[in-house]
């Protein structure tokens, strides 16, 4: 293929240009290579006019033969999903900068089937230039189906082009629909741009010139919005037809608003009497006309209470603006609103031409002055702040202070813009009569719940208010007035809202695989950093004028980097030049045979084994670079004392390749506080998997939350930076189902918290989603399967009112000790470090193993069985462990520096316990093998959750020191967190039992380095624990052990000081173990309705992995070995070849093969190594379009009473949506199809959930969670034979996978 790309590559060179030669290839579309599945031979020549930059946007793109102006074929695009996606699809012309200064011809013929509104179907190019694009664009005007029509266009090509690329487009505009056929393409070049241009020059960004009729909505721009209500619903095939279900309620509407000031109709060069409203409607019907003015000013009103005229067969309505009394034409109309007086009956309405109708073409598309001077108002980028009337805590190795004490923060998180919403008259469905409820949180509202901070989110963001902007503006001013002067996090979410211009968001895009909505734009681009300058200028300047105390600013939320752009290449060649000096060095270190240093911008060095490492460590410096851009931007607004900057950690991107571009290391080194994201999750649930990337810190497990926790204690501890949690995730969940939190679960949290090395957290999310329900069982049914919605402290269900007041009970219990456990560090005498090797984390992809999977399996045990611990990294390794670490644990390092091994060598020589993953040490961050450190090893496999116990009896083995240690009737007592802060004289222990769900009854341990006298206090019941003799207790003593009933899920507060406390109950031992009886007889009713339950979940579930009725002894295996076409491993992602979804270790290489028993059915799969590599069907998907459509001719051959269909899909659709279609060949020529639709017969192989049709089968974990689902379909026809099948591939958003397919035989 190689060949072939380089032997066409000079067709397209200088020597090819001329007046008559068509450049465009393949002009008829009469070929089609179907391995690409595209119309030409070389794949980076195609292209898509989306955000994605893929064909997800499209259900039909195909060579087509139905229809055609010449030849055979022709081009068949189709786009069914009235979403935010423009459909274009596209030709870059190779060497692009040969034709600078000249001019381009192209014309096509278009024959347009369906269209959802006028200039949808079209045709646009592009000329990219070193400074801003040039583009012509030419479209269909109507929306009716045509015949061939020819559209053709012409464009001076500027002298600066740097490339080109020529779109035929399916669907132009966001929320609509189209289908055409294309053919007949011709593309010239000439030498002189003297030719008269096209008649109609486009306009460029969003400013455009309308003609003499301006339709609703068809011819307004994004973000202008269609909005109905009152029993008005869409019928999903035109704009403007209406779907009456039911009859509507009085005083129901229909809207056309902008979304932004910055797109408002100009009609000012008109007299009122000039300009003419025209609708054409399929019912008389009485409404009135409303339009607006920016801001929400009422311009008039005309009101058509008569009806309209008839015209054939729909009635006409007509008036002029003068006719709503305007004495002069708008400049800025920004809502024209149709509201209905009377109810409608059932039916449809179709609505055309609603429409202003003008005299000349000289309206506009713009913002207003008023606008203008509104965003003057808040300083315009010129404003400084030095000072300001509020105080602000001070920063002091790793410590908030405010006023001189040491602070923890906490408090909700508020979006401004939620306020209004949140509190409005009709906010209250269950006239719930708590404050919080009944107010916006004010300072009063703080007291009572304990907050003394809060989230700022969504602002209000440059140059996005919506058309009422001073009613936003007085809205965000009015909620920092209730809070005067509260220290407040402000969350800049620079990239979240877009630039709203299609074509600049696809121009501009960050070059990152993974999610990454946070930074959608690429940060190396000149134009995005003057926007992200903007942005973060003007976001500053409207917190300051409003007088909100920020104290810290999120720079970016849930962050993701790892822009593989064009200035990022060439800056990582000049980065290699400096780091290995020579070609040799280079070649030397990757294995290649490179001529020069600008080779290396053109290589996959991101995706390349040899190279990633290199790649993400420059990535990482380069994210670092950025966020200093975006602090510099900001001080530039804000220079007061005691301001502070952040971003926030997307919780997986510091365990999973999703993060490989970034280092919080380094990200550590230039901001003042760490932040991430996620919490405990209390009740006997295990974490729930939805799919939904920022659902990931809501859904996670705990053992992930508490790994982050100390990773991030780890980095930010030695360098001074605070921690805080800027999204806090608390809930309680049995069996799956949100179930009410308690007070208590957010006072554990929050100490969980502090010993973990934070000292805030923002509470995620202080809103109510009231619309959603009506009554308690509507807020019950609203979150009870988890989600993001699981976490709304104003929903009664999630949160009962009387239980929100947990802050305040929290900083009651922190109060006393609030200057002796909050200052940095918290953590010391650590026995044991845990290796994070960041080189292993980035080359996962490479390897066969989870690198979370490994690591949390180790942490956890750590954890649960007491051992103090702390993260390592590489630089620490290699300086050399402090002498109180006795143990390095390292559950994944098979990629490692070159200084590494010498690091772990010396550590074993002063007699250090290593205990390491079978597989770690064996190659360098090149993928070279290495050989392993010298010395005693002991070898485990981590991947497995029971090596963690073998782990921890290695270190008992050993004697490694632990601060404490839970036994219960003479045996260990594993899961009880325990964490000690030590000021010597003074120590805090801290418990907390998250593992049962009832008491245990162990005794503690403790062993204090100093041999002094301690007194032993609870501190949550406020109990002075007497020895058997006398008042204090020995180091003997406390290393014998103390007697506890630790509660299930709830803090356990210990503390041992030399001064006697105040104010103390003094208890005995036997005092605390009468307790125990009433407890052990409350927990055996627990247990029983607990076993009771889970026997229930226990049937659930295995009632939804068995099929019932399967004739086992009737049942043969169907021979896929023909149309198999991937494995199950899969080596390296995106080379269109290996196993399951191309996507690297993310695979299914822990496949059982031969006879397997999955859900009650017998199959037998595949063995690739005995298939030529081949064992699965995998078929096209818009995430996979280089898969095959299909495969055929599978062979039955017999009667059969059910076809038993063992599947899964990557990736995936919405519910419903046939992915796939199983088409059944019967002996006497007859064929039925059988459809797969999504989450009914098949789903996401990710997705672990109960589906109506189908059961969950073979269920692994390694590198991820994940099944495939067993779907039988009974033969309605069991008297025929069934000669063969097809598997069909419907190209939707999710990629079909067929493991094994079983007949069971009919009798």
């Amino acid at each position: 293929m190689l060949k072939r790309i380089l032997t066409l590559l000079p067709l397209f060179g200088a020597a090819a240009l001329g007046a008559q030669t068509n450049l465009w290839p393949n002009p008829g579309f009469e070929t089609w290579n179907r391995e690409l599945d595209l119309p030409g031979d070389v794949a980076w020549q195609w292209t898509y006019r989306d955000l994605n930059r893929n064909r997800s946007s499209f259900a039909v793109l195909e060579q087509s033969a139905k229809e055609a102006a010449s030849g055979k074929y022709s081009l068949h695009l189709k786009d069914d999903s009235a979403d935010r996606t423009v459909s274009g699809f596209g030709w870059r012309v190779p060497k692009p900068h040969v034709y600078a200064g000249k001019v381009l011809d192209f014309s096509i013929k278009v024959k347009q089937i369906q269209a959802g509104r006028p200039n949808t179907v079209g045709i646009v190019v592009v000329a990219l230039t070193k400074g801003k694009p040039v583009h012509a664009e030419r479209f269909i005007p109507t929306a009716q189906p045509t015949g061939w029509e020819k559209l053709n266009l012409r464009l001076a090509l500027p002298a600066d082009l740097t490339g080109l690329c020529i779109y035929l487009m399916c669907a132009n505009h966001f929320n609509t629909t189209a289908e055409a056929y294309f053919d007949d393409a011709v593309l010239t070049i000439e030498e002189e741009p003297s030719m008269k241009q096209p008649d109609r020059q486009p306009v460029s960004d969003y400013r455009k010139e309308f003609g003499t009729l301006i339709r609703f909505p068809q011819d307004l721009p994004f973000p202008w919005n269609h909005e109905y209500w009152g029993g008005f619903s869409r019928d999903g095939k035109s704009q403007t037809r209406y779907d009456l279900k039911q009859k509507t309620v009085p005083l129901a509407g229909i809207r056309f608003r902008a979304g932004r000031p910055d797109r408002l109709i100009d009609l000012s060069a008109f007299r009122p009497e000039q300009v003419k409203f025209s609708m054409l409607a399929s019912r008389n019907v009485r409404f009135f006309l409303n339009l607006y003015s920016c801001d929400g000013g009422k311009l008039g009103a005309f009101g058509f209470k008569q009806g309209g005229r008839p015209e054939n067969g729909m009635f006409r309505y007509e008036c002029t603006l003068a006719d709503l009394k305007l004495t002069a034409a708008p400049s800025d109309l920004s809502q024209i609103f149709l509201q209905f007086t009377e109810s409608l009956e059932p039916g449809p309405l179709e609505i055309r031409e609603c429409a202003l109708v003008l005299p000349a073409p000289a309206a506009k598309l713009g913002e207003s002055a008023a606008y203008r001077g509104f965003i003057a108002e808040s300083g315009s980028g010129n404003h400084v702040w030095t000072k300001d009337q509020w105080t602000r805590p001070e920063l002091r190795n790793g410590t908030f202070y405010l006023s001189g004490k040491a602070m923890f923060f906490m408090g909700p998180l508020a979006a401004s813009y939620c306020m209004e919403r949140d509190f409005s008259p009709k906010a209250n469905p269950l006239n719930i009569q708590h404050p919080a409820y009944l107010r916006k949180p004010d300072a009063e509202i703080f007291r009572q719940l304990g907050f003394n901070t809060y989230h700022l989110c969504d602002i209000i963001h440059d140059r996005t208010f919506t058309t009422e902007f001073r009613k936003e503006r007085k809205s965000s001013r009015d909620f920092n007035a209730g809070l005067p002067g509260v220290p407040s996090v402000m969350d800049m979410s620079i990239g979240r809202t877009p630039m709203l211009d299609p074509e600049k968001e696809e121009r501009l895009a960050q070059q990152n695989p993974d999610w990454h909505v946070y930074i959608p734009f690429c940060p190396e681009h000149p134009e995005v950093r003057k926007y992200y300058e903007r942005r973060c200028r003007t976001q500053a300047e409207e917190a300051l004028a409003a007088g909100y105390n920020v104290f810290s600013y999120e720079l970016i939320n849930e962050s993701n980097y790892n822009c593989f752009c064009e200035f990022n290449r060439k800056a990582f060649a000049e980065a290699m030049k400096k780091k290995y000096g020579s070609l040799d060095a280079v070649n030397r270190a990757w294995g290649t045979s490179l001529k020069s240093f600008d080779a290396i911008a053109w290589l996959p060095v991101r995706d390349t084994l040899e190279t990633r490492n290199d790649w993400c460590e420059f990535a990482a410096e380069r994210y670092v670079q950025f966020l200093l851009e975006l602090k510099n931007n900001i001080r530039k607004v804000d220079q007061r004392k005691n301001v502070l900057f952040t971003e926030q950690l997307a919780l997986q991107n510091v365990y999973s390749t999703r993060g490989a571009g970034m280092d919080y290391r380094r990200i550590a080194d230039v901001m003042d506080v760490l932040t991430h994201e996620g919490g405990l999750r209390f009740g006997n649930s295990a974490a729930r998997q939805t799919g939904n990337v920022m659902e990931d810190a809501a859904c996670a497990e705990n053992r992930a939350y508490l790994y982050v926790s100390d990773l991030f204690d780890a980095i930010a501890s030695p360098r001074g930076k605070a921690i805080m949690n800027d999204e806090y995730y608390c809930a309680r969940f049995d069996f799956g189902k949100r179930v009410p939190s308690k007070r208590i679960d957010m006072v554990s949290a929050l100490w969980s918290e502090l010993f973990h090395g934070s000292s805030g957290a923002l509470l995620y999310s202080w809103d109510k989603r009231f619309w959603e329900y009506r009554d308690f069982e509507g807020a019950k049914r609203n979150v009870i399967n988890g989600g993001y919605k699981a976490y709304s402290y104003l929903n009664p269900w999630n949160w009962p009112p009387d239980q929100l007041d947990f802050g305040k009970m929290f900083f009651a219990e922190l109060e006393p000790y609030r200057e002796k456990l909050l200052p940095n560090p918290r953590k010391t005498g650590e026995s044991v470090a845990l290796f994070h090797c960041y080189p292993s984390m980035r080359m996962e992809a490479y390897g066969k193993y989870s690198f979370q999977q490994k690591m949390f399996n180790w942490h956890e045990a750590l954890l649960a069985a007491q051992f103090p611990l702390r993260i390592v990294f590489e630089e620490e390794l290699e300086r050399g462990l402090p002498d109180n670490i006795t143990a390095l644990v390292v559950p994944e390092a098979s990629y490692v520096t070159a200084k590494t091994i010498p690091a772990v060598e010396r550590f074993i020589r002063r007699g250090g316990l290593v205990i390491a993953d079978s597989g770690a040490f064996t190659h360098d961050t090149y993928g070279r093998a290495v050989a392993a450190p010298a010395g005693k090893i002991i070898r485990l496999n981590a991947a497995s959750r029971e090596s963690g116990e073998a782990m921890i009896a290695e270190l008992e083995h050993a004697k490694v020191r632990r601060h404490g240690e839970l036994s219960e009737n003479g045996k260990p007592l594993r899961g009880p967190d325990l964490q000690l802060i030590d000021r010597g004289s003074f120590k805090m222990v801290f418990l907390l039992n998250m593992t049962d769900t009832v008491h245990r009854f162990p005794v503690l341990k403790l062993f204090p380095k100093e041999n002094t006298p301690f007194y032993l206090c609870d501190a949550v019941r406020r109990e002075l624990i007497l020895p058997e003799r006398g008042e204090t207790w020995s180091k003997t003593e406390l290393e014998r052990g103390v007697f506890l009933i630790p509660p299930p899920q709830e803090r356990v507060l210990l503390t041992l000081q030399t001064e006697k406390p105040e104010g103390f109950t003094p208890v005995t031992l036997e005092t605390i173990r009468r307790r125990a009886l009433p407890l052990k007889n409350a927990d055996d009713l627990r247990t029983a309705a607990e076993n009771a339950r889970r026997e229930q979940v226990r049937r659930e579930r295995e009632e939804a992995r068995i099929l019932r009725g399967v004739n086992t002894r009737h049942c043969r295996p169907l021979d896929l070995s023909k149309a198999a076409n991937m494995a199950f491993a899969d080596e390296v992602p995106g080379d269109k070849k290996g196993g399951w979804f191309d996507q690297g270790n993310v695979d299914y290489a822990d496949m059982p093969l031969g006879k397997v028993s999955a859900a009650g059915v017998p199959f037998t799969i595949l063995d690739p190594a005995k298939n030529g590599g081949r064992a699965a069907i995998v078929l096209h998907g818009s995430f996979r379009p280089y898969f095959p459509e299909s495969a055929k001719g599978i062979e039955v051959n017999g009667k059969v009473a059910r076809l038993y269909f063992l599947h899964t899909a990557g990736w995936g659709d919405k519910p419903g949506t046939p992915v796939l279609i199983y088409r059944i060949h019967y002996a006497d020529g007859s064929s039925l199809d059988v459809p797969a639709r999504m989450k009914r017969e098949i789903n996401s192989w990710g997705e672990i959930e109960h589906l109506p049709a189908a059961k969950l089968a073979v269920e692994r974990t390694n590198p991820m969670k994940k099944h495939l689902q067993c779907f039988a379909w009974t033969n309605p026809h069991p008297e025929k034979a069934v000669r063969s099948l097809d598997i069909i591939s419907l190209k939707t958003g999710a990629v079909p996978a067929i493991v094994a397919i079983t007949a069971e035989n009919a009798e």
